[in-house]
């Protein structure tokens, strides 16, 4: 043959391994066959790699979860005190939304109820009530998540048709909002979803962008309701709009004293 290569190996040794076998103060065969222990093979470092990105994943949904459940909390603490102390012409949609709030704690319990016990293990009896029980944790999981995924969407598409009243009305800058939070909201839904079925594995190495797309639906969720909360007329502006000599269609005012006076200390009370 004309020419020459020049070819070399390498070994990749457990680092804690190598320590211990050089801390043992061997020799000859003896420290060989420590250092055979402390070899590592391709496999074993690919391994390695999906246990880190398996414990990547598992805190990140523990992340997840807490934020969530804090989120919903916070959420659901807001829809009660509407509903207790809101106006009038905000109470059907309060209800309404207390509802959806209710259902989408619910899927949340569910959803956690079915992961803590598939973690401790389903059952192994044969027998048609052992399958039943086995198939119990994932069936809650399934419906927690549907759950929670529906809500989502439902509350997303009522911000924006929300927005499109807005702008009907010619609040071009709450419209906005409306749409963002909306958007936001189907958005962080569906990602929410993704990521707990586990569909988010059919794009490989680039799952990763579903946890930035999730955090950044978040983010942009919570200032978009900041927003709208921010650009909405306050409760004294509704009630001068709503009042006997306001500008609200007929079908919109107070349709007698009581309820005048009742919306009047609301107001104020604001």
């Amino acid at each position: 043959m004309n020419g020459h290569s020049k070819l070399g190996w390498y070994v990749l040794l457990d680092k804690q391994g190598l320590a211990g076998a050089s801390s043992k103060n061997l020799s000859g065969q003896a420290l060989a066959d420590e250092l055979v222990k402390a070899i590592r093979s391709p496999q074993d470092i690919q391994n390695l790699d999906v246990t880190s990105t398996a414990r990547f994943r598992n805190v990140a949904l523990g992340g997840a979860t807490v934020l969530g459940g804090v989120l919903m909390a916070l959420n659901f603490a807001k829809l009660l005190d509407d509903v207790e102390s809101g106006m009038s012409h905000e109470l059907e949609e309060a209800k309404t939304k207390l509802a959806l709030g209710k259902i989408a704690i619910g899927g949340f319990v569910a959803e956690q109820l079915g992961s803590g016990l598939e973690k401790l293990g389903g059952t192994r009896l044969r027998n048609m009530a052992g399958r039943v029980g086995a198939f119990a944790p994932r069936a809650l999981q399934w419906l927690g998540r549907f759950a929670g995924f529906g809500t989502g969407v439902f509350l997303g598409i009522w911000d924006i048709s929300k927005g499109v009243e807005a702008r009907a009305q010619g609040d071009f800058g709450l419209a906005v909002a409306y749409r963002v939070s909306g958007g936001a909201g189907i958005t962080v839904a569906l990602t929410s979803l993704a990521l707990s079925m586990g569909w988010t594995a059919v794009v490989g190495p680039f799952a990763w962008l579903a946890w930035v797309v999730l955090a950044v639906g978040i983010v942009v969720w919570i200032g978009a309701t900041f927003v709208v909360e921010s650009l909405q007329d306050n409760p004294r502006q509704e009630w001068l709009f709503r009042c006997h000599f306001g500008t609200a269609p007929a079908s919109e005012k107070y349709q007698d004293a009581k309820t005048h006076v009742e919306q009047y200390k609301l107001a104020l009370a604001s």
